[in-house]
């Protein structure tokens, strides 16, 4: 156990920890604290929601050693979290309260590894340039989304000790900042890894991640930081402003490469322009300095870019959400009922429906409501989704002993419910649906939610019976968002209690704004009207015709700016999504291959384990095809 950086104000003393041994919403099983702070701690848990068993790390915060504005810092980090998705950057998973205390935590990947000071200390400058690689591949795509990390330091490049051989990992983003954000001149960061600009208040963009990476770097080839050597916190930050490092000999290192130690000592120069314009670029003059190759995307990175387009579009949509959200945030205790507070979100196969709900959850989740989601799985029984959601709004409502009875592996037994708690007037059906829909209204009474159901398309008759009595009863202090394809949405539209949403494809101008943020680069003109007019503007579709391209080389994104190759056009069909479909099929490597073949002869959705089973593919091979 340690004391934690990203959880110390240097005003406080350590907070009582006591957590450990308990639950948390009857979910989170805390294991044991991992570090701590004058904020709050870091603990192990074990997540019995997302995976069975699955390990993840809290990140517990007292709400009463907060600032308005540190509160926010804290909001910013799991909105920016939340919306990066890259192998070298840690994963957020929830946000939400400690019941009983005035804390908020965060659940995230779980990392085990070593700082990469220390894994550079360990293996020597020749592991760490690979490592330093890593990095620059994380702030590249950090920084092509808009944000500046604004605290690099050893403690947030983690490196982990993987199968496949050293994975970096960067965390901690509670200090994020928007590049586009108005001018902020407080200071940010960690003293002995902080920029120029940013100890003397001036304007600032990513080359001060970049300075920051250059001080960790130093370090990790030094064993010291720049100006670890003046002591004195005051004359660190003088140090920084105004003063060149020390070359490398100062420390007594003379086994880096000089070129090496050029580069490094080029990134903290104390003029942004004089140090290298991008992560890219930075990785560049490594590869030319050492004679190396290190290429500035893999394929593992380059599909995860792929993946993190932006939200574009939906501007309309999201303002009525967030207008139905709005009387459950104003006063969550006593939230007031009304209508319509059912919003039905439908549209035809990748439209975005998921992704509304999803950025939905986020919205909510930032201030303070609680927001659970379900959707229909393979084998569920009637109501499933429905009655997962009712066993965790029990074992939050704190109801575990109410609950005991039923309990079926989490999930409400709704039928031994009905008849306990259900009228014996009714026949057993509509008896179980009327005690589920009494059930889910007294515990929005008690505690306003908000729930996303997606995919009711694909649920059973129970779960539409469910909703259709939701929808037909009394408006309850809640928020339910129902993401479903046309035309199973338009079951639902006539009830005054629900809004109907219809989502269609993106027009020419949001089109472009998506493939920009996929690429990370103005996009050619050519290039969005050919998408455009294969796809229609379906985001999903855009999204598969770009990987295609990728796929094959034609397309490539580097210093902000997107190239083509020059028969790019070869790699997209002339009229429809069927070819460019089979293409994507047809490079797909055979295992993989063999996995859609048993996904497609399956007479309905099914789990992994049964398709790898009809694909002869043991389990540690399935996974990676998939």
């Amino acid at each position: 156990m340690s004391r934690s950086a990203a959880l110390d104000d240097g005003k406080h003393g350590a907070p009582e920890s006591d957590l450990v041994g308990s639950w948390i919403h009857d979910r989170y099983e805390v294991l044991e604290e991992l570090g701590w702070g004058s904020l709050g701690h870091v603990y192990l848990a074990r997540d019995h929601r997302l995976k069975p068993g699955h390990l993840v790390a809290l990140k517990v915060i007292r709400l009463d050693r907060l600032t308005p504005s540190s509160v926010a810092y804290l909001k910013r980090e799991f909105r920016a979290l939340s919306a990066l998705d890259h192998p070298h950057v840690a994963q957020v998973y929830d946000l939400d309260v400690v019941p009983g205390r005035d804390a908020l935590f965060f659940s995230l990947e779980l990392l085990r590894g070593e700082t990469i000071v220390a894994a550079v200390h360990r293996g020597g400058w020749e592991a760490g340039v690979e490592l330093f690689a890593q990095t620059l591949r994380a702030l590249a795509y950090v920084h092509d989304r808009g944000l500046i990390h604004m605290d690099l330091k050893p403690q947030n490049v983690l490196v982990l000790d993987e199968p496949a051989g050293p994975r970096v990992k960067l965390l901690d983003f509670h200090l994020a900042q928007e590049r586009d954000a108005e001018h902020d001149r407080n200071l940010r960061g960690t003293v002995a890894y902080m920029s120029p600009e940013v100890i003397q208040g001036a304007p600032l963009d990513h080359r001060a991640d970049l300075y920051s990476f250059g001080a960790v770097a130093y370090e990790a080839l030094c064993r010291h930081a720049p100006f670890a050597h003046h002591g004195d916190v005051m004359k660190m930050l003088r140090g920084h402003a105004s003063e060149p490092a020390p070359p490398f000999a100062f420390w007594g290192v003379d086994e880096v490469p000089p070129a090496l130690e050029a580069v490094i000592l080029r990134l903290l120069e104390k003029d942004p322009d004089a140090r290298y314009p991008t992560a890219r670029a930075t990785l560049r003059a490594l590869n030319d300095a050492l004679g190396l190759e290190l290429a500035p995307e893999t394929p593992e990175t380059r599909r995860s870019a792929l993946r993190g387009g932006r939200f574009v579009g939906r501007a309309e949509g999201q303002r009525l959400a967030e207008s139905l959200l709005r009387p459950l945030l104003a006063s969550s205790d006593a939230a007031p009922a009304r209508e319509p507070w059912i919003l039905v979100v439908r549209g035809e196969a990748g439209v975005g429906k998921s992704r509304f709900l999803s950025e939905l959850r986020v919205t909510a989740q930032l201030a303070g409501l609680p927001f659970l989601d379900a959707r229909p799985e393979v084998d569920d029984p009637q109501s499933g989704p429905f009655r997962r959601v009712l066993g965790e709004l029990m074992r939050r409502a704190g109801r575990r002993e109410a609950l005991a009875p039923y309990d079926e592996g989490g999930a409400l037994d709704a039928e031994r419910w009905a008849r306990d708690h259900g009228s014996a007037a009714l026949p057993p059906r509509v008896r179980t649906t009327a005690a589920l829909s009494a059930l889910l209204a007294e515990l929005a009474h008690e505690a306003p939610f908000g729930l996303a159901l997606d995919d009711l398309h694909r649920a059973d008759e129970g779960t539409w019976e469910l909703v259709h009595a939701l929808a037909a009863g009394p408006a309850l202090p809640a928020l339910l968002v129902i993401g479903v394809d046309n035309p199973g949405g338009e079951r639902l539209r006539d009830y005054p209690s629900v809004f109907d949403l219809a989502l269609g494809n993106l027009g020419a101008g949001a089109t472009r704004e998506l493939v920009a943020s996929l690429l990370a680069a103005p996009p050619p003109e050519a290039l969005v009207e050919r998408l455009w007019g294969i796809t229609g503007g379906n985001p999903r579709f855009v999204e598969d015709a770009l990987r295609a391209l990728a796929e094959t080389g034609a397309i490539k994104s580097a210093e902000g700016r997107a190239s083509l190759r020059e028969d790019w056009d070869r790699g997209l069909p002339a009229a429809s999504l069927e070819s460019l479909c089979r293409g994507r099929v047809e490079r797909l490597d055979p295992e993989s291959a063999r996995l859609l073949g048993a996904l497609s002869v399956a007479p309905g959705p099914c789990g992994l384990p049964f398709a790898s089973l009809v694909a002869d593919l043991p389990a540690s091979r399935a996974e990676p095809a998939l």
